[in-house]
């Protein structure tokens, strides 16, 4: 209930209240300072890391893009503070994923006073991919409905680069051959991981893999992977002994011997489960929600993310 009224009494104080300057917020390196170089730039605002890297490699320098929750950050529970509902309210685009992924944006969405022009979300490509979403969790039987995870299937995120791409180029007309000629470069580049990944991917010994929660629907749809998830719809949850010996005997019967758990998150239950399986280990599987701050100065990002990913499948399921 708390969080529920949060959001509601910021805006209500942010309604009533008098200007401030711009808040600062996410790491520094998210943010392009204001100067007198991109004062006139659009100012857009990315939900968190998937959208901020494909809305960045399409707009470049061309607009000044500020991620609202800290590309760092853990985004399913994250909360606006009041200074970020006014960041929201100044931005001239606010792109995010939609479907209720960013749960505290639909919140307040309806009393900010802003156009609805000024949001642009990918809901509508989502549902129309609702055959994705069957997958049931071992411990818990939830099935996640409408799985906002379509930033893992490089097929759906050409269509997502499309959109945005689209966008830009309506609002800012006079560079539009900028962020077309952007939008199709990364395409190829998507492009390319896509045939890496079927390349990889097409000897396995093993189709069969396990990670902590609900996020690989898309990804093992794309590529023909049978995908089981722990938990279903959430990456936590009970695990009593019972619920914890489905999951063993389900690895043993599948023959798994690879469990992955995400990284930036605790891999003590994917350690507990790996330790009770023949050979048994922890791998990363990183669902993109987030990136640390380590890889960010490496200057790693959505395609290497993948590829990462790409290299633990490629271990855990025995592919040629």
């Amino acid at each position: 209930m708390i969080k529920i009224l949060i959001p509601t009494i910021l805006v209500a104080t942010f309604l009533i209240s008098t200007n401030q300057s711009a808040p600062v917020y996410g790491k520094e390196h998210d943010i392009l300072p204001v100067s007198e170089t991109n004062i006139s730039k659009m100012k857009i605002l990315a939900s968190f890391f998937p959208i901020f890297e494909f809305v960045k490699n399409i707009g470049g320098d061309k607009i000044d893009l500020r991620s609202i929750i800290p590309l760092d950050a853990e985004p399913h529970d994250w909360e606006p503070t009041f200074q970020q509902i006014k960041e929201i309210h100044d931005a001239d685009l606010i792109v995010y994923n939609g479907i209720g992924f960013e749960s505290w944006l639909t919140k307040i969405q309806g009393d900010l006073p802003i156009n609805k022009n000024n949001f642009l979300n990918f809901t509508s490509l989502i549902q129309n991919h609702s055959e994705y979403n069957n997958v049931k969790g071992i411990m818990n039987s939830d099935t996640l409905r409408n799985d906002p995870h379509i930033w893992l299937d490089p097929i759906l995120v050409k269509s997502q680069l499309l959109i945005i791409g689209e966008k830009l180029s309506d609002m800012d007309p006079e560079n539009r051959d900028y962020y077309l000629n952007n939008t199709n470069s990364f395409i190829n580049k998507i492009d390319r991981l896509d045939q890496e990944i079927k390349k990889s991917l097409s000897n396995c010994d093993n189709k069969d893999f396990i990670s902590m929660h609900n996020a690989f629907n898309y990804f093992s749809k794309r590529y023909g992977l049978n995908y089981h998830t722990v938990f279903g719809s959430s990456p936590e949850g009970d695990v009593s002994p019972q619920k914890l010996k489905k999951v063993i005997d389900l690895t043993k019967h599948l023959n798994i011997t690879t469990i992955y758990t995400e990284d930036l998150a605790d891999p003590r239950l994917a350690e507990t489960i790996a330790s009770e399986i023949s050979k048994g280990r922890v791998l990363y599987l990183s669902p993109l929600e987030r990136i640390s701050e380590t890889e960010l100065n490496s200057d790693i990002g959505y395609i290497e993310k993948m590829k990462q990913n790409l290299e633990n499948l490629k271990i855990g399921m025995s592919c040629k």
